[in-house]
């Protein structure tokens, strides 16, 4: 190896370290989110704890000050808070979020208290990630037998729970329904083309031990297959949480009357 190489080997340690590190940390903030939903009433969907602020609201009907003035009144029940008020007012999600889970603090120069909770749960990621590759690649290929499937088996319980909210079948016919009128945007076109010569680029036929070509109506059924079975559940539980009526989007958001 030539002297421009010198270092490589090492740049590239360091580059893994920063990476782990970063990917970690998302590990451990889903682990602590985890350990405190076990609870009947989520810590972040309401006010009142000793990491919420004055600002904390659980109120939100900003859609009446849309059509209204900065003095405009919305008109929540017992409470009476004009528009002003609530642009100035925090949710309990971003508090949970900066002043619980990541505890920030003025600038750079106020390194803040040490937030045990989230060592203890970094400690225990670590460790975890330990035992999942101390044997090498034999503990490795049982570990990924979870991996792989534990994330369609949450899918699954989400699209179950996502099909009986209000205005679920409505949902699904619209997400599944293709709008053809977007194919005559530009944009579109552009982006399927690109993908089009992509793939007709790097194309390589299938074969099996290197001997057995399979055919391109064979390699086609199997992509259309693969991405069927990859995407659809993914895509309509993603859908039916966020956007369709009934959705989870909807009950935390829109006001109900009475509330």
């Amino acid at each position: 190896m030539g002297s421009g190489s010198a270092g490589l080997g090492l740049a590239s340690m360091v580059i893994v370290f920063f990476c782990n590190s970063y990917y970690i940390m998302i590990l451990v903030w889903g682990l602590f989110y985890l350990v405190h939903s076990l609870t009947d009433t989520l810590p972040w969907a309401t006010c009142g704890h000793s990491w919420n602020t004055e600002q904390c609201t659980e109120l939100f009907h900003l859609e009446l000050c849309l059509n209204g003035t900065t003095n405009a009144s919305a008109g929540t029940g017992p409470f009476n808070l004009s528009c002003a008020d609530m642009a100035n007012k925090r949710s309990p999600v971003i508090e949970f979020w900066e002043n619980k889970v990541l505890r920030l603090s003025g600038d750079l120069s106020e390194p803040g208290e040490m937030n045990w909770q989230m060592i203890l749960c970094l400690v225990t990621t670590w460790v975890v990630v330990y035992f999942c590759i101390w044997k090498g690649v034999k503990s490795t290929g049982k570990i990924v037998y979870f991996t792989a499937l534990f994330p369609y088996v949450v899918l699954i319980l989400l699209l179950v729970h996502g099909v009986t909210l209000p205005g679920a079948l409505g949902g699904i016919v619209y997400y599944l329904k293709p709008d053809w009128s977007k194919l005559a945007e530009a944009q579109v076109r552009v982006a399927g083309r690109g993908i089009f010569v992509f793939h007709v680029v790097n194309y390589k036929p299938l074969t099996y031990n290197k001997t057995y070509v399979y055919p391109w109506w064979g390699d086609a059924i199997g992509w259309v297959l693969a991405l069927s079975s990859m995407l659809c559940i993914p895509c309509t539980v993603i859908y039916k949480l966020l956007r369709c009526k009934g959705s989870l989007r909807e009950h935390r958001v829109t006001p109900h009357k009475g509330t």
